[in-house]
């Protein structure tokens, strides 16, 4: 059960401060040296054992690594350095009083691990080239952009009110893992798993919320459409020495986006192809294709090293209504008898500060979608810059926090300043989107209370 209160604040912080998160050759996805997969008695390739996936390798590439693959050893040691400095939880006297309380345990409990994959790749997506998720479709960017209901698919709700266990997270409900899977990628700790091996069946284990996911591997067909699963209906086979893995026929009740929040792939169009091979005695690479018609313009693929570990694999006693579900809701009721503090410094906020001239901002307006590389993935908004007698006033709206209105906004040279404040745990905190015209579209920078920037796109 994650212990936090259930606040639009709780996930833009985890956003902000967190990193995360078609088949390539191993070659071109990984340096290690390959060697003959060692085999079992039966004469299969031998995946047997206990492995070991964190990293700080982010699932997409930085917006500030644009076209860059690889980094150097000296680019690879400072890039790690500054990771691990901002993800310390230890640094109490340099952080705000909200931030420690919604950060929950100190850094002893947190498992990133602590260097980038040994090819010092700068993103764990391998293809498209570029190493982003691509583009969504145009219904997934409505579906986006809606109101929250219910059922919710996401791993982990970042703001929305908390009426019931229903209105939160699957993973804050100790239904799905974090990093359990379909498909695996590293989160924030419990990034280790064990894999089983006969001749007619493969298990991968993952010690987060202790998932036993039990892959067939004598051809048989896929269990009839109308049976939907939460982790789907996973089929094997052996493509020479990569064990292939199919899974379809997934939930409209989960979904996948790349990161612990946001929408994503779900349901009947969503399809996923995992691959599994010995690369050298104490690695195997794991690489994942993700499709969904419905939700991404094109499929992409990520590839993730994992390395053979001794373990133990401890319990996750996570169990949905368990007493953190419960201390929850009673900080979500206790949230909305609080004082109103917040919305009365935003209402003064906006009445002290002019509205900026259409004319002054001409380049700005119109409707923009916003992409904010996050560290976790990307954080985006549909942004409205519209024109309300004869002054501009802009709308922001995305599938985390809701929909805010921005009367604050200045130019600065060629920049455009929208500021507002975000409610987090009952306080005001700062934010500030900075929009520059870079081509066709705009380059963009959200601040968080002056402690950290996010680089990110808007596109018309």
């Amino acid at each position: 059960m994650i212990n936090k209160v259930p606040t639009a604040s709780c996930g833009l912080v985890i956003l902000t401060f967190t990193l995360l998160l078609a088949p390539l050759s191993v070659a071109a996805a990984q340096s290690t040296e390959q060697v003959a997969a060692p085999r079992t008695a039966w004469g299969a390739p031998d995946l047997r054992g206990m492995w070991d996936f964190r990293t700080l390798t982010p699932l997409q590439r930085p917006a500030e690594m644009e076209g860059k693959e690889f980094l150097s050893d000296e680019e690879a040691a400072t890039f790690e350095a500054q990771i691990l400095r901002a993800r310390n939880k230890d640094r109490r006297d340099e952080l705000p009083t909200f931030l420690d309380v919604e950060y929950a345990y100190n850094d002893f409990w947190w498992d990133y691990g602590s260097n980038i994959t040994d090819d010092q790749r700068t993103s764990l997506i391998v293809d498209p080239p570029d190493g982003r998720i691509p583009a969504l479709t145009a219904a997934a960017r409505e579906r986006v952009r809606s109101p929250r209901e219910r059922p919710i698919t996401e791993r982990v709700i970042v703001g929305g009110p908390a009426y019931g266990p229903e209105d939160l997270g699957l993973s804050e409900r100790c239904m799905l893992g974090f990093s359990s899977g379909p498909p695996i990628v590293p989160s924030e700790y419990n990034n280790i798993l064990q894999v089983y091996q006969t001749e007619d069946y493969v298990v991968i284990f993952t010690e987060m919320v202790h998932e036993a996911r039990i892959v067939p591997l004598d051809g048989r067909p896929h269990v009839s459409g109308n049976i939907r699963q939460w982790l789907g209906d996973s089929r094997a086979h052996w493509e020479n020495d990569a064990l292939v893995i199919e899974t379809v026929n997934f939930t409209d009740k989960s979904s996948f986006s790349g990161a612990l929040s946001g929408r994503g792939a779900s349901g009947e169009s969503f399809r996923l192809i995992e691959r599994l091979r010995r690369v050298s005695e104490d690695t195997l690479l794991y690489e994942f294709t993700v499709e969904d018609p419905k939700w991404w313009t094109a499929p992409w693929t990520a590839a993730v090293p994992w390395k053979k570990t001794e373990g133990p694999i401890f319990e996750y006693a996570c169990h949905e209504g368990n007493y953190g579900m419960e201390n929850l809701l009673k900080a979500a009721r206790s949230q909305e008898t609080a004082p109103v503090a917040v919305s009365q410094i935003q209402e003064a906020s906006a009445q002290e500060v002019s509205e900026l001239d259409v004319s002054d901002a001409e380049t700005f307006m119109g409707t923009w979608a916003v992409s904010i590389v996050s560290p976790q993935g990307p954080l985006d908004y549909a942004l409205d810059v519209t024109d309300m007698a004869g002054k501009v006033v802009a709308t922001l709206n995305n599938d985390f926090l809701g929909a805010a209105t921005v009367s604050n906004i200045t130019k600065s040279g060629d920049a455009l300043n929208l500021k507002w404040e975000a409610d987090m745990q009952g306080q005001a905190v700062p934010l500030t989107l900075t929009l520059t015209p870079d081509g066709d579209g705009l380059k963009a920078v959200l601040d968080f209370a002056g402690m950290a920037q996010m680089d990110g796109t808007a596109s018309r």
